[in-house]
């Protein structure tokens, strides 16, 4: 059962699923021995809020309470697919003037999971802004908190810090001759309570620690353009504008490498870094009533390791992402990596879509990644009436030719309700592992009540 709050006249949205059933074989096809024992009874329980408060303070939630570590994966393939294992936290942010504070939780609720626990975490941020009077100009960064990481159903490992992590990095404008050249200068300080212990029995009893590093760096850029085509009024013609770009950041080594930390997240990874990024945007534009419009929208790019005792050449990698907005209701994004050391093609994906969401579309997917996976998604959608509404969508894997899954499912749409009915099959396949699982099918009938009559109370 779900449960969805949408009032009117505001942007705040609150969401309630509930789900529950008595699974008569729960272990029937776990293939991880660790697993084995899952009760029968399963469920789930997810609770989501966002609210737009004011102009300047946004809060979002989402509490997430599982059975065990398969329900997911059983029975909401598409949400384990694109979260695997579902965080749990309350963030609240209030951007006022030149700044934004915020303040975050998140807090473990299912112990089967690995997680790190921020109770809380507050931050302070301020954008790229000049300092009065000079031409200089200022950002920063701070977060605060007490964190701890705990380990999947055991208490062995887990450890715990307050760490504070701030950042300020000042930097200038100038041009030379067409090229805009903006160098650069930051610390970055990072406070720990506590530190491993020499005793690897005992995770984190070492004496408090600060990590201070120093970056410095220099960005440069220009642009050109020409028209193609003159517009014809204020709209229309077509304009080509490329942008090169490079940049270089050198990072000296800090007085602790990240072996000397204890680790939460990114931040306690950082350490001794020289590189240098190049790369060139392409953009295709129109001229719209409201201003310009990117019909294409090309960027190619590729870091360098400058570190001399770093393996390979300075260059091995090369970026490319492209949005292409040709048509109103037609869009095309790609992005791929290719590699310069022979593995031509790395990464590539592909997403078609036309038409638009919630009437007649079509919306076709590919994800290619050589020797291990080219995975095709594809789903269309028929839009008959107010009414009537026909979808169809299936997932197949190229590479072991192989459909994944496909469903099909027609929604009538009522004046206060939503009816769905559905087909869902997942065909039989072999696992890696060798474990067979048979052919799944599945009817689904969804009702959704979606408009109440306005109910007020008033009290003088």
């Amino acid at each position: 059962q779900d449960f969805e709050w949408r009032p009117s006249g505001r942007s705040r949205f609150s969401e309630l699923t509930l789900y529950y059933l008595d699974d008569q074989q729960p272990n029937e096809d776990h293939e991880d021995p660790v697993l084995e024992g899952v009760e029968e009874e399963r469920y789930r329980a997810r609770f989501r809020y966002r609210d737009r408060i004011s102009d300047r303070t946004y809060v979002v939630s989402q509490l997430h309470y599982l059975s065990d570590p398969d329900v997911l994966e059983d029975f909401f393939r598409s949400e384990y697919k694109a979260s695997p294992t579902p965080e749990n936290f309350v963030s609240v942010r209030r951007r006022a003037g030149n700044f934004t504070v915020g303040a975050t939780i998140r807090q473990r609720l299912n112990d089967f999971y690995s997680a790190v626990n921020r109770v809380p975490e507050a931050s302070i941020s301020l954008p790229v802004q000049r300092i009065p009077h000079t031409p200089l100009y200022y950002e920063g960064h701070a977060a605060a908190g007490y964190y701890e990481s705990l380990s999947a159903g055991s208490s062995q490992g887990n450890y715990d810090s307050v760490r504070v992590d701030t950042r300020q990095a000042f930097s200038t404008s100038r041009k030379v001759g067409f090229v805009n050249v903006v160098p650069r200068i930051g610390y970055r300080g990072t406070y720990y309570s506590k530190t491993p212990s020499p005793d690897l029995a005992v995770a984190a009893t070492g004496d408090a620690a600060l990590r201070s590093m120093v970056e410095m760096g220099v960005g440069t850029s220009f642009k050109a353009f020409k028209v193609l085509r003159a517009p014809i009024g204020e709209t229309g013609g077509l304009r080509h504008v490329i942008e090169p770009y490079a940049g270089y950041l050198f990072v000296p080594e800090p007085n602790l490498e990240p072996a000397e930390l204890l680790s939460f997240d990114r931040v306690d990874s950082l350490d001794y870094k020289h590189s240098v990024n190049v790369g060139v945007r392409n953009k295709l534009q129109r001229r719209t009533s409201s201003g310009a419009a990117d019909l294409v929208d090309l960027n190619i790019y590729s870091a360098g390791n400058l570190d001399p005792d770093a393996a390979g050449e300075l260059f091995q990698l090369v970026n490319m992402d492209a949005e292409l907005r040709l048509a109103s209701r037609v869009s095309v994004d790609i992005d791929a990596v290719l590699g310069l050391d022979g593995d031509t093609l790395r990464e590539l994906n592909t997403h078609l879509m036309l038409g638009k969401r919630g009437e007649t579309y079509a919306n076709i997917e590919h994800r290619y990644r050589p020797e291990i996976s080219s995975m095709l998604y594809g789903s269309l959608a028929y839009r008959q009436s107010e009414r009537w509404l026909h979808s169809y969508s299936a997932r197949y894997e190229i590479e072991h030719s192989r459909l994944q899954e496909h469903s099909l499912s027609a929604r009538r749409d009522y004046d206060c309700m939503q009816l769905t009915i559905g087909f869902n099959h997942i065909p039989a396949y072999t696992t890696s592992s060798d474990v067979h699982k048979e052919d799944e099918y599945r009817i689904i009938l969804g009702l959704w009540i979606k408009a109440f009559q306005a109910i007020g109370v008033s009290v003088k």
